[in-house]
């Protein structure tokens, strides 16, 4: 697969239930760290969902790399858990980021700068739980907004704010809890409102945030370092 520009994502989503035919194969794919990251689970369902996502991603990803197979594509991590291609499998310019919810999964690739993708399934909250949660993760200023909203709106309103946020710190390498407080997400490009770590300071202002049409029920981003050209929806049935 190649890009029409070099600015350009491409973003695939794909559920669980439409993939989990291929289950046994994915789970053969994967390699040591992945599988005993998945063993940590405690719940079978949440483990059988890690297996389909790496699987997934991994064959995904063969298709933009020159002669390499899907179980040979090899991980390296940053600190933070971020996942990214050795050095010497990059070759082809591809950066890449991927997330997991419920039964949904989506991974944004490109070939300039970084990205982060993040994708959450709304739970039920009553409003003072939301309420709460929102004080730990939203700054002052969307506070404020949210605060305007009709009850009705709150839980779109707060799941739309926590996947630009995370989408950010995934697109910087940071921790969500870097950013939570501290980065407004309401508009196109991330502004500060509140104590922000220096080493990131300068990153924010680099942070291009976009929401993705997704499934019902759920809430996507994606944020680039870059300006985007276009962003590509594609077909995941392709794959």
């Amino acid at each position: 697969l190649k890009f029409d520009h070099p600015r350009d994502v491409h973003v695939w989503q794909v559920t669980c239930s439409q993939i989990d035919h291929l289950y046994d194969y994915y789970v053969s794919l994967l390699d040591d760290n992945e599988r005993r990251r998945a063993e940590r689970y405690i719940y079978r369902e949440k483990a059988r969902r890690f297996y389909l996502a790496h699987g997934w991603v991994r064959c995904l990803l063969s298709r933009y790399l020159s002669g390499i197979d899907p179980q040979g594509i090899d991980f390296i991590y940053a600190e933070n858990g971020k996942p990214s291609l050795r050095l010497e499998q990059s070759s082809d310019h591809v950066n890449f980021n991927f997330s997991h919810s419920n039964d949904s999964i989506m991974c944004g690739v490109c070939s300039f700068g970084e990205l982060g993708v993040d994708i959450e399934h709304h739970r039920s909250h009553d409003v003072l739980y939301m309420k709460s949660l929102a004080r730990h993760a939203l700054t002052p200023r969307e506070l404020d907004h949210m605060d305007s909203c009709d009850d009705s709106r709150l839980s779109d309103f707060f799941y739309r704010q926590w996947v630009r946020k995370e989408s950010v710190a995934k697109a910087l390498g940071c921790g969500i809890y870097d950013v939570t407080a501290s980065v407004d997400v309401r508009q196109s490009i991330a502004t500060i409102d509140g104590e922000l770590d220096e080493v990131f300071v300068e990153s924010v202002a680099c942070c291009h945030i976009q929401n993705v049409l997704t499934y019902p029920g759920y809430s996507a981003a994606l944020t680039t370092t870059f300006p985007v050209t276009g962003v590509w929806h594609c077909d995941s049935s392709q794959h």
